[in-house]
């Protein structure tokens, strides 16, 4: 599939009445710790003592300079949603936090329509991911809103993830050689289109997957990815 078929030529925007965000990884001694089970976060002491209720753990603060000052380490993997929209993008991320530039993988998001750098600059996927690893070259940024299915009451959520496997998908020739507990992940392209055909809104599910095996030289190798998998229409009042 075309790297630019990421994308919707209209994204959908996101508003910023947000009670709560969803988490598979944190920062741990100054380094990235990907989890077993998700992670809240929240500013909302209501909120957060009704996700612990559902979902286990103990609210209690944390380091941030965001308003999510209580987070949430959950006994869970996954977590049902509400799912609302999705946006995706790649972008090249400065100081701050601040963006750049952003592409499809042919056109930069810019109203010239310029051509896509990163496509220009790296000659194959391997290429690009190592320059976006080392902060020269745009890395996917994959957007979620939606609501817990359990407590839809306790209003919108967000996900974001830089994941290259949620934001491409796995390889089609694996779908069919999945191991026991194994999911596969559709681009996100995919996903977006079947939540346009549903409606815009479907029952779904965000799970943190673990992934093992060993390579032809005989190297172990373990990590976790996040994994969308929408599982059916919304209710009729969703």
């Amino acid at each position: 599939m075309p790297l630019h078929a990421l994308f919707n030529e209209a994204p959908t925007q996101f508003a910023d009445d947000f009670t709560f965000r969803v988490r598979t990884g944190m920062v741990a001694n100054g380094r990235p710790m990907a989890l077993e089970n998700i992670r809240f976060t929240t500013g909302d002491p209501e909120v957060a003592e009704a996700i612990s209720g559902n979902f286990g753990g103990s609210p209690s603060e944390w380091e941030t300079k965001t308003e999510e000052t209580l987070e949430i380490l959950s006994d869970h993997p996954s977590v049902d949603i509400i799912l609302d929209s999705i946006k995706s993008e790649y972008v090249l991320w400065g100081r701050g936090n601040q963006p750049i530039r952003s592409c499809d993988g042919i056109q930069q998001g810019d109203e010239a329509k310029s051509d896509c750098v990163c496509s220009q600059q790296h000659n194959d996927l391997t290429e690009w991911k190592a320059a976006a690893k080392a902060g020269t070259a745009c890395q996917p940024t994959v957007k979620l809103t939606f609501r817990l299915a359990a407590n839809p009451d306790l209003g919108r959520g967000r996900f974001q993830s830089s994941s290259w496997g949620m934001a491409m998908g796995d390889p089609a020739w694996k779908k069919d050689k999945m191991g026991e507990g194994e999911t596969w992940q559709p681009p996100i392209t995919d996903l977006e289109t079947q939540l346009q055909e549903m409606g815009g809104t479907a029952m779904a599910n965000l799970a943190i997957v673990p992934v093992a095996y060993t390579t032809k030289a005989g190297r172990n190798v373990s990590y976790s990815k996040p994994v969308l998998t929408i599982t059916g229409p919304a209710p009729a009042d969703g």
